[in-house]
């Protein structure tokens, strides 16, 4: 399936929606560095998810999940 997030650039909270699996997953959060900077519960509801990112600095990340196919990953910018 197709997973897509949104809105981005986000301010506190990152949706995505799409997911094929209901089991609940891990997301983590990079900096362009490759630096781990925060991981997160990925609560699937029905293909759905938000998760709170309101305590990240500003910044461009990049977010792996392993609920995400083929270890895909976005870039995010968290205004």
């Amino acid at each position: 399936g197709d997973i897509s997030i949104y809105p981005n650039p986000l301010f506190n909270i990152l949706n995505f929606q799409g997911f094929t699996s209901n089991e609940n997953g891990k997301l983590n959060i990079y900096s362009l560095s490759g630096q781990m900077v925060k991981q997160v519960e990925l609560e699937i509801t029905s293909g759905k998810a938000s998760v709170d990112l309101s305590t990240l600095p500003s910044g461009v990340y990049l977010i792996r999940s392993n609920s995400l196919d083929d270890n895909k990953s976005f870039k995010i910018v968290k205004e």
